[in-house]
């Protein structure tokens, strides 16, 4: 009896176990499969072009030869007729300064110099009237003295008329020296004026030399003084320079874009050094304001051949590749980057075959695997 039942208790094991390995098989065939995941790419064909690649500088421009501008005089800007960075000629007005009361001061000198002139005429009338009374007290004195001298005068008539002489000397020597002074007070006068009016050619800045406007320091109605600079002029040809960090990098005769001032060309290389920097010297096709901080774009490369984005390039410590597409997928070519810019690169062996572009790591994973 035992051993039936021990059969039957085997017998029920073995079922419920087949029964669970059937449930178990359900389950698994239920689960979905893995799949490598795909990853998607853009693919373009290159296509052959020019490639310049260039480094950005900050520069600054200056002059050798500067001239300061000054008056001479002064006197309030009436207007200023140039502005920084302009080309001028020796002998253009810069500037005006206001000669109203130059002028003023000059008109009433003139009225002055009438109302002299004025008296001293009426001076000369009287001296005139001096010299008639002067030559009526002369002859009266000659016609007493003879009857004096004859018995027919007394000698109070002829003091009374060598007194009367004497007043008319007087008063025609003081004529004439009421005159003379009169005359040197408008010699004055005139002087005076003749300064005045030398002051007006002052009033008028003019440049001294052919060049460019520099830096301008007055405005329309500031104040100028004697010494003190209203503007610069530049005579001669800027040259703009600037450092870079590589010896190598950076050599004469290279072009450069000058923001704002066209194009300049690299003339030389100095051979100092400040802060561990190198110096270069540009010299610019426009004028340039002295003192100006310049953006550089100095050409350093130009290339033409097979031309890729920057994106499709994988750089690693084996060196540079692309993704190349072919019938059985994708695969990594070895390149050399011949030049660059901004976005693109010239590179060789020249390669017609689709290639991919994305980020680095997306074309790493695309040549492990799971291409699409």
């Amino acid at each position: 009896m035992k051993k039936v039942i021990t059969i039957i208790v085997l017998l029920v094991v073995i079922f419920a176990g087949v029964k669970l390995v059937k449930k178990r098989k359900a389950e698994i065939e239920k689960l979905s499969v893995p799949t490598i995941p795909q990853i998607t790419v853009k693919t373009i064909t290159p296509q052959r072009g020019k490639v310049v690649s260039s480094a950005i500088f900050t520069g600054k421009a200056e002059y050798k030869d500067k001239v300061f501008v000054a008056t001479k005089l002064s006197g309030y800007i009436q207007k200023v007729y140039v502005s920084e960075g302009e080309n001028i000629n020796k002998g253009q007005i810069l500037a005006t300064i206001d000669s109203k009361e130059i002028i003023s001061g000059i008109n009433q000198l003139e009225k002055n110099k009438e109302a002299i002139k004025k008296a001293i005429e009426s001076l000369e009338l009287g001296l005139k009237a001096a010299n008639v009374e002067l030559k009526f007290a002369k002859d009266r004195y000659t016609r007493i003295k003879t009857l004096y001298e004859a018995g027919g005068a007394s000698k109070e008539q002829l003091e009374a008329a060598e007194t009367e002489l004497n007043l008319k000397k007087i008063k025609v020597k003081t004529a004439v020296k009421n005159i003379e002074a009169k005359e040197k007070e408008l010699e004055s006068v005139e002087e005076v004026i003749k300064g005045k009016k030398s002051l007006l050619q002052y009033t008028t800045i003019t440049s001294p030399v052919n060049g460019v406007v520099g830096t301008v320091f007055v405005k329309n109605g500031n104040l100028a003084v004697p010494g003190k600079p209203i503007m610069t002029i530049l005579s001669g040809k800027p040259k703009v320079t600037f450092l870079f960090p590589d010896k190598n990098l950076i050599k004469p005769g290279m072009k450069v874009e000058i923001k704002e001032y066209g194009r300049g060309k690299i003339t030389k290389i100095y051979p100092e050094t400040k802060n561990g920097l190198f110096i270069a010297e540009v010299k610019p096709e426009k004028n340039i304001p002295d003192g100006a901080l310049l953006t550089l774009k100095v050409l350093i490369k130009e290339a033409e051949g097979t031309v890729i984005p920057l994106n499709a390039l994988i750089e690693t410590d084996n060196g540079t590749f692309v993704v190349v597409k072919t019938d059985k997928g994708f695969e990594k070519k070895r390149v050399n980057v011949i030049a660059t810019d901004i976005s693109k690169a010239v590179i060789s062996p020249g390669i017609t075959s689709p290639i991919a572009i994305g980020s680095e790591s997306k074309l790493l994973r695309l040549i492990a695997g799971g291409e699409r």
